[in-house]
């Protein structure tokens, strides 16, 4: 009788099991603790380091949309961009302007600064 109840304990335990292993999904996590479901056609996380770096991306990518302000981006990280031809427009701008695919519009007659916002769309392939 002592075995019949073990053997009823351990199908017990079996049976409240299964459903655990049922949700659970193949693949193996990544170094950032994450994997690309190709079910979904999604990337998603299981541990950090994953969550804290989507995060991050979520983020700048909330800050980039057109007319807010952008606190990823430092002119003080960039010191490169420089006005090399002395024409008003530093390296950026001139790269820009030379890979456009419309006509650059600039914030001003003298045509020194582009118009971020519409080089922004236009890098985004959102033209308006």
């Amino acid at each position: 009788m002592k075995l019949e109840t073990v053997k009823i304990a351990f199908l017990f335990l079996l049976i409240l099991f299964i459903p655990f292993v049922s949700f659970a999904h193949p693949g193996g996590l990544d170094d950032q603790g994450g994997h690309f479901d190709r079910k979904t056609n999604t990337y998603h996380c299981h541990e950090e380091p994953c969550f804290s770096i989507h995060k991050q991306v979520e983020e700048a990518h909330e800050e980039a949309e057109p007319g807010t302000f952008i606190s990823v981006y430092s002119r003080e990280d960039w010191p490169h961009w420089i006005d090399e031809d002395g024409d008003c427009q530093n390296t950026r701008q001139e790269l820009l302007i030379a890979a456009s695919l419309v006509p650059v519009q600039f914030t001003n007659a003298n045509h020194c600064t582009v118009n971020w916002q519409m080089a922004w769309r236009l890098y985004r392939k959102d033209i308006y």
